[in-house]
């Protein structure tokens, strides 16, 4: 049977540390793939939910690191690398 390795707890962690960095990032669980999260905006009249990218390698060095800290050891990326997963059997 095929695990996601990501929580719903990571996930709120780790926007904690987003929100702490007054970042208008936050990860949201995927509604598309089963398993999957998404790189998100936070809501701004200015900002389009759809206009994301450009993000730092400094962000996903980040993200890397922590889903590394918490077992997920290696992140997969849409070809966006607006959304990803982490999976095991």
């Amino acid at each position: 049977m095929i695990k996601s390795l990501i929580t719903d707890e990571m996930i709120q962690e780790f926007n904690e540390m987003l929100i702490k960095e007054n970042s208008i990032l936050r990860l949201e669980k995927g509604k598309g793939t089963m398993g999957s999260v998404d790189i998100i905006l936070q809501n701004d009249q200015y900002i389009s939910h759809n206009s994301i990218g450009g993000l730092t390698n400094k962000f996903y060095d980040k993200l890397n690191s922590f889903f590394r800290q918490k077992g997920a050891w290696e992140l997969n990326y849409n070809n966006t690398a607006t959304c990803f997963w982490c999976f095991r059997e």
